[in-house]
């Protein structure tokens, strides 16, 4: 699990909290889908429980093995080749590292690129190496801002095989606005808003707050459409 005691992490500039005095514990074992309509305040969510960054004030105690985000680039090096790369970060998570090595090789299928320099490879195969990087690792619980496999269809296809097989025996937590996605892999889910985090054992019911949130920021006459979609009024009120 993850804890946050009584986090708070302020906004650039000091303002638009993030999260204000938040306390709460997040399970690693499960499949957290988090809601937002904030996307900064869902990437600094995921970047505080990967220790990328630290919060303004209190303290998050991770007791397990959480991954960096899905696709994060900054444990690497670009004058190091890809090999060393991956050796480098599964040392840094206490990883086997011959088969981590041997994993990525594997999977990304990157040829002679594998042991030429990070600079070298082409842009648009960057994400989709850092992607395949991330689900290489077997960690406890996987985070994702968002998106859970970039590249063509191919990286995709591969990325989300893997990913399908981590999730198996491993949690997730995904910051997500696309409800299909968060419907077909995830099984509990929270709202992020103003500074807040409520996690709900019922995935539905942080859809239908979600949605009301949403709707609340949209043009009149676009939330009249979504007024059948709205929670008892006291479920919006925690974050009104």
């Amino acid at each position: 699990m993850i804890v946050l005691e009584q986090v708070t992490k302020l906004g650039e500039g000091g303002a638009n909290a993030v999260l204000a005095g938040v306390s709460a514990t997040i399970p690693t074992d499960r499949r957290i889908a988090v809601f937002g309509v904030d996307d900064f305040a869902k990437t600094v969510f995921i970047q505080l429980l990967a220790g990328l960054t630290p919060p303004t004030h209190g303290r998050i105690r991770r007791h397990a093995r959480v991954s960096f985000p899905v696709g994060h680039f900054s444990p690497m090096g670009h004058k190091l080749t890809l090999r060393q790369n991956v050796a480098h970060v599964a040392r840094l998570h206490d990883a086997n590292v011959a088969e981590v090595v041997r994993f990525v090789e594997s999977v990304a299928q990157l040829g002679r690129y594998f042991d030429r320099p990070l600079e070298r490879l082409p842009m648009h195969l960057r994400m989709p190496f850092a992607t395949i990087l991330t689900y290489a690792v077997p960690f406890d619980v996987y985070l994702a801002d968002g998106v859970l496999a970039r590249g063509d269809r191919r990286f995709q296809a591969l990325a989300m095989s893997v990913f399908e097989e981590r999730v198996r025996t491993s949690g997730l937590v995904l910051t997500t606005n696309d409800i299909r996605t968060a419907r077909k892999y995830c099984d509990v889910g929270a709202i992020l808003h103003r500074g807040k985090f409520m996690l709900h054992e019922n995935l539905e019911a942080a859809i239908r707050v979600f949605e009301s949130l949403k709707a609340s920021a949209e043009p009149a006459g676009q939330a009249q459409q979504a007024e059948r979609a709205d929670p008892p009024r006291s479920d919006l009120d925690d974050f009104l």
